[in-house]
């Protein structure tokens, strides 16, 4: 089994002729864990008519414990592709958080309007105008997160809600 850090016995990117094209399959790939069975599969049926030498028998080892190790790898670290939590910055929805509207700029009314979909947001559309564009952008970024995860889009992440945004007395 390899992996960037740990090269494998079998690592066919230092195989690989200098232009010979392969294909990579990532643990992130819900379908990669099944596509190396079925290549291991398949490489079985290759020793048993004869077309392929016993010795691949150990490749297919690593294949096969690299399937179960990717399906590992993806059940413990689901979502760490999509979401850089270092940086509060999901890139996989980026696009979707820019207005629709207003050539993608956010403006007072539009963040405004966006803090009316979390509920718990106590700004009037007055206050939200006195803030930076800066502040504007952050808080509809964030309202919009708030929103999108609630809304059963738990890959969404959302970072913490920032300061300036005031909330609900109870």
């Amino acid at each position: 089994m390899g992996s960037k850090i740990n090269p494998g016995q079998f690592d066919c990117y230092a195989n690989a002729l200098p232009d010979e094209p392969m294909f990579i399959l990532l643990a992130r790939d819900p379908m990669a864990p099944m596509i190396v069975q079925n290549w291991a599969n398949a490489r079985k049926q290759l020793i048993a008519t004869g077309e392929k030498p016993l010795e691949d028998m150990a490749l297919i080892d690593e294949a096969l414990t690299c399937a179960a190790e990717m399906r590992a790898w993806s059940f413990n670290n689901q979502g760490k592709w999509r979401v850089r939590r270092d940086e509060g910055v999901d890139p996989t929805t980026t696009d979707l958080l820019k207005p629709a509207g207003n050539h993608g700029l956010v403006n007072a009314e539009i963040c405004f309007n966006s803090l009316l979909l979390v509920g718990d947001v106590k700004a009037t559309e007055e206050q939200v105008a006195t803030w930076t564009q800066d502040q504007m952008d952050r808080a509809y970024d964030w309202a919009m997160r708030v929103h999108l995860h609630a809304s059963d889009n738990p890959g969404v992440y959302v970072p913490e809600r920032p300061d300036f945004i005031p909330g609900r007395i109870t």
